[in-house]
């Protein structure tokens, strides 16, 4: 184990303990109010609170971009399963041993839709999907080795809409939403109205619902 890795466990480690988290709140919060509530940059408590309160209970999640599993920690404890995927390899080789002990979490390294289009043939319960790798290039990840996509989230809803008709009730959740552009938040929305799906804002997340 190099040097690299045991400063990425230990930053992990931090991350997750509970003193950390509630000072880190704190600290997010402030900065928030100093930075006039903006969209782009809500604190971590705040936006697990979404999470969870909106979710679909007792059901599957699905999320994209496990970075250094903060997100991941809060949504296994009420996940009959949870799929947590990522991309950098040297973030999940990590991410491993901090699940080792969780039977209901399935960690994942590699592209989110292929990963998708494999597990959601086999689901027809209850779902949420927290679609969250999208700003990779600010936390130094690669979620696509080729330079000419850097956006995954497409892909994952065009997968997920393939298959909505499968789930029984589902949320989606997509973080950093104004990262598709104007015209196709428009066009999904209007998508999600033809269809009869609720859809939700909260600063920088849509919410999805049947």
């Amino acid at each position: 184990m190099n040097i690299n890795t045991k400063m990425l466990n230990l930053k992990i480690k931090i991350l997750n303990n509970k003193i950390y988290k509630f000072i880190n709140f704190f600290n997010e919060y402030i900065f928030w109010k100093k930075n006039n509530f903006n969209k782009y940059k809500i604190p971590q408590k705040i936006k697990e609170n979404f999470l969870l309160n909106n979710s679909v209970k007792n059901s599957i999640w699905i999320e994209t971009g496990t970075y250094l599993g903060v997100t991941s920690n809060v949504l296994k404890k009420t996940a009959i399963k949870l799929y947590t995927i990522e991309a950098s390899r040297k973030l999940y080789n990590s991410l491993r041993k901090n699940f080792s002990q969780d039977k209901n979490v399935v960690a994942l390294c590699g592209q989110s839709p292929k990963f998708l289009k494999e597990i959601l043939p086999h689901i027809n319960t209850n779902i949420n999907f927290f679609l969250d790798a999208h700003t990779v290039n600010n936390n130094k990840t690669i979620t696509y080795k080729n330079k000419t996509i850097t956006l995954p989230l497409d892909n994952e809803l065009k997968i997920i809409f393939k298959h909505i008709k499968n789930f029984k009730k589902f949320t989606i959740f997509i973080d950093d939403i104004s990262l598709l552009g104007k015209n196709k938040v428009d066009k999904l929305i209007t998508n999600c109205k033809n269809l009869k799906f609720k859809t939700k804002f909260f600063f920088n997340i849509l919410l999805i619902r049947n």
